[in-house]
């Protein structure tokens, strides 16, 4: 595998998603059930590094695990039309979106082009949040 979308598709039982900070490298969030160096994420500075290291991704049994009722293993229902609607509705761009999201602006493109399936963590927040709950969270 050469990207981390790659890494994700492949391994839809095991990721929920990733991101890149650019102060803080590349972080693989894992699904419930699976760890990393005990930890329920994968954190390199590197796209090469993250994915040597997924290698060792394992089963993980702790409590948390156990109790879990990951949102993130429910398939993803939102279609890109209804999350620009949703965008629409509290009066976001694009740009917004992504800073909201805290995505880089080609996987915002992604999500909203249909390239890549919004994650229902992103559709739980599009359908929650509200104008007056934005302004809030944003302190605008």
């Amino acid at each position: 595998m050469k990207t981390l979308d790659d890494l994700q598709r492949k391994n839809p039982d095991k990721v929920a998603s990733w991101y890149r900070e650019p102060r803080d490298g590349y972080w693989i969030n894992l699904k419930p059930g699976w760890q990393w160096q005990g930890c329920h994420a994968v954190h390199e500075w590197s796209t090469k590094d993250a994915l040597a290291s997924f290698r060792d991704v394992e089963p993980c049994d702790c409590a948390d695990c156990r109790k879990a009722k990951p949102m993130t293993t429910e398939p993803a229902t939102m279609t890109p039309d209804a999350a620009r609607a949703q965008l629409a509705r509290l009066g976001l761009t694009q740009g917004d979106f992504q800073r909201l999201m805290n995505v880089d602006d080609r996987r915002a493109r992604r999500w909203l082009s249909g390239e890549l399936p919004i994650p229902r963590a992103v559709e739980i927040a599009l359908t929650e949040l509200t104008p007056a709950k934005l302004k809030k969270w944003t302190n605008q």
